[in-house]
């Protein structure tokens, strides 16, 4: 087809116009990166050091770039829309830590369609086609944003985005689909190490429990187990209990008897913190062994006190005189306690009722006389009579005083004896305190610990709870007992924690929590008041996502439930290969109380799910990286040449011809 002379100037107008251009390779990138906003950004970064400013600036970038689609249109077209996929790829290359690169990723997962990819092609189109086109504001040409060629620019934009983003996405997909296929060879992968279909289920075991791989194997290295760590985790066991075979015997051999060594090392514990290291299992006999010999050790003092000290003063014979005149029952008790000795007492009563010393008393006549007025005014604020109760302790405080400033063993010893007496009195409330109200026991024990023996008062009420709690152990279904303990919403682990504080006991407090968990996993898996439903679920297991699951799940209506189904059944996919051999090796790690080999099995499944999720993020990263270079590829429209030698916009007319002839050129007609 010959040209017209018109047609040869115009080309020739053209050649003289593009020198031999330099190829463009970043700036093509970036025009594909940046929806062809890079010219304007390019351009306003050079126009301070440009001699006709930003409009200078700009038209040389323009021309540059047209310029190197003139002469290389195939790689400079590729470059760009490399350019325009690069957002997506780096967000895989950067682990998704980039903005495009997370949105992308999160679109894709949650409605991987492809009208969402048209929809987005039309977008990004439409950005393209509005920044290739010139005039108005953008190049300082008046003020309207909104030119006509601009406006015509974003609509073609728009129209031929969304199909290409659709072509690209469908490209991405297709290349994506192969890097799921290696992920699920990956978790399907026989054997033992990282490549197991078990460490997938691992993975969704962590998920339960919350913890990290190294916070689960330092629980573990402390005497937990997995299955320890949260109540979903029992009901996993409690599903392979029921489903029978090799698991639920595994349950069975196992469960229980650890919940019986937790129980035991739990027991063995609070005895050892509250009565120390002692043969002897029955406590109430380690208390009452060293209370005798307590109580025996200040007898041999009293007695040796007594046979030092012989006849009482004259002062303290004349207080005893008084006494006994003043009270008569006073003097026919202490007569019936020395006739059942065998002894003389030191006075009688005459006919008339007075009191006649026969001798000088002794000290330990006096200090019986003591004990008697002292019983008394206990037995008097007893029986209600508080008044006669108080001149009772007035007269043994006025007896009790001249004992103490004339002999102070005496008084020494007398103080030992009450601290025996005021330990087996508190032994005694520390026997009930479980059975009281929390505020009951906070007053109770800061009485306590206000006391001048606090020390020993607080080691017997410590024994005594001890005493109470191994004896509800001991009965039957006692083992719940260690699960109220270690249970901070139970009355009973407030009170205990009370009396044992963390800080000071945290070795006993920790194993007491781990027999409460050993208690409850074991009733939780094998007794679990949750059969029923459990089993309707193993029986109406559905893995197959159809299109309803799918189309619940992009449904703004339904989309936060339909998602949770959707994952649910996918996961249940994933899950489907898990044969019996595999659940054993769960279940066993589930259970297992060696922290290597839990660490070995979770790191495993840690650098599986990596390489998994990795291969993931890929085949998102290309179908929406293949969308978007889609779009852009497809929304760029034919070049507008511009005859750089006289500055000037073309006519209409030759811009339509050189279209015409452009067209040509590419058909091979000349």
């Amino acid at each position: 087809m010959p040209l017209t002379q018109e047609q040869k100037d115009i080309l020739g107008a053209l050649q003289i116009a593009r020198p031999e251009a330099k190829p463009q390779r970043l700036r093509a990138a970036a025009r594909g990166l940046t929806l062809g906003a890079s010219p304007y950004a390019l351009a306003a970064v050079q126009a301070p050091f440009t001699q006709g400013g930003y409009k200078e600036a700009l038209a040389k970038e323009r021309g540059l770039l047209e310029a190197y689609y003139e002469q290389a249109p195939w790689e400079a077209t590729g470059y760009e829309i490399a350019g325009a996929a690069l957002p997506a790829v780096a967000g895989l290359l950067t682990g998704g830590t980039g903005t495009a690169g997370t949105a992308a990723a999160t679109s894709a997962r949650i409605a991987p369609s492809l009208a969402r990819a048209a929809g987005v092609g039309a977008l990004e189109g439409g950005i393209y086609g509005y920044l290739g086109q010139k005039g108005g504001l953008l190049d300082m040409e008046g003020y309207n944003p909104l030119t006509s060629e601009r406006l015509a620019g974003a609509a073609g934009g728009a129209a031929f985005g969304a199909g290409g983003g659709v072509a690209g996405g469908l490209a991405g997909r297709a290349i994506g689909a192969g890097t799921r296929k290696i992920a699920g060879a990956v978790r399907r992968k026989p054997g033992g190490s990282a490549g197991s279909a078990v460490n997938a289920e691992l993975q969704k075991l962590m998920a339960n429990t919350g913890l990290s791989t190294d916070e689960i194997v330092s629980r573990v290295g402390k005497g937990e187990i997995i299955a320890d760590m949260s109540d979903n985790l029992r009901l996993e066991l409690r599903k392979e209990f029921l489903r029978g075979g090799p698991g639920a015997e595994e349950i069975a051999s196992k469960l229980p008897a650890r919940a019986a060594r937790t129980s035991e090392e739990a027991s063995a514990a609070m005895k050892k913190s509250a009565f120390g290291d002692v043969p002897e299992e029955n406590l109430l006999r380690i208390y009452q062994s060293g209370e005798d010999r307590l109580r025996r050790a200040a007898s041999n003092d009293y007695e040796r006190i007594f046979a030092q000290t012989g006849e009482a003063s004259d002062e303290i014979t004349d207080i005893v005189e008084n006494v006994l005149q003043r009270d008569p029952d006073i003097a026919r008790t202490l007569q019936r306690s020395a006739a059942l000795q065998g002894k003389k007492p030191f006075y009688h009563v005459s006919e008339n009722g007075e009191i006649i010393l026969n001798k000088f008393p002794t000290v330990e006549d006096v200090e019986k006389m003591r004990r008697v007025l002292k019983d008394k005014a206990s037995k008097e604020f007893k029986s209600g009579d508080a008044q006669i109760g108080r001149d009772y302790l007035d007269l043994e405080n006025t007896l009790r005083t001249s004992l103490d400033e004339t002999y102070d063993d005496l008084r020494r010893v007398r103080e030992k004896w009450s601290n025996i007496e005021s330990q087996a009195d508190t032994f005694k409330l520390g026997r009930t305190a479980m059975n009281k109200s929390v505020d009951e026991i906070e007053l109770e024990f800061s009485t306590i610990l206000q006391a001048n023996n606090a020390d020993e008062l607080v080691k017997a009420y410590r024994q005594g709870v001890v005493a109470s709690i191994r004896k509800a152990m001991g009965q039957r279904a006692g083992r719940a007992y260690l699960s109220k303990l270690s249970d901070p919403t139970k009355k009973e682990a407030v009170i205990f924690e009370a009396i044992f504080p963390q800080d000071m006991f945290p070795d006993l407090l920790d194993t007491i929590a781990r027999g409460g968990d050993a208690y409850k996993t074991v009733t939780k898996a094998m007794s679990g008041s949750e059969t029923a439903g459990i089993q309707a679920r193993l029986a109406a297991e559905g893995t197959d996502v159809i299109g309803k699951d799918i189309i619940e799940a992009i449904n703004p209506a339904t989309f936060a439930q339909g998602s949770v189904n959707l994952l649910k059944k996918l996961g249940k996919q994933f899950m489907a290969d898990i044969d019996e051999k595999q659940r054993l090796q769960i279940v066993r790690l589930m259970m297992s109380e060696d922290p290597e080999a839990v660490r070995r099995a979770l790191t495993d499944a840690d650098a599986q799910q990596a390489l998994i999720e990795r291969m993931r993020a890929l085949s998102r990263s290309l179908t929406r990286g293949g969308a978007r270079a889609g779009a852009v590829g497809a929304a760029r429209l034919p070049s507008e040449y511009v005859l750089t030698v006289t500055g000037e916009k073309p006519s209409q007319k030759m811009m339509d011809e050189i279209r015409r002839l452009e067209q040509a050129r590419r058909q091979g007609l000349y």
